[in-house]
């Protein structure tokens, strides 16, 4: 799950049934660096889009996992839990109408 597969219906479902979604991959491996709704609400906050993506899936309730080549990068995916997201902001990631599955579905089970 990520900016570019928001998967409302199983986010919805996971409420619904007190379950907690995970999300692998949850910068869309670098694609949503190059979204400007996550670009245009980062610099609004003066953070790093890949802090945007954490705190708005955090919103939805959902627990990202993301990869890190760095201390660098752990250390900015943390600090993405003391972003706050006011609702205009989770609006405009929400509002992305654009859907890119990373996996190739033939080798993945849905």
């Amino acid at each position: 799950m990520h900016p570019l597969l928001q998967q409302e219906e199983l986010v919805a479902y996971a409420d619904e049934h007190d379950l907690t979604l995970v999300a692998y991959s949850p910068l869309a491996q670098g694609a949503v660096f190059d979204l400007p709704e996550l670009r245009e609400v980062a610099e609004k906050h003066t953070v790093s889009p890949a802090q945007v993506c954490l705190a708005w899936l955090s919103t939805k309730g959902v627990v990202p996992i993301p990869k890190a080549s760095s201390e660098a990068h752990v250390r900015d995916n943390f600090a993405a839990t003391d972003l706050e997201l006011d609702d205009e902001d989770v609006a405009r990631i929400d509002a992305i109408d654009r859907e890119k599955r990373l996996e190739d579905e033939e080798f993945v089970d849905w």
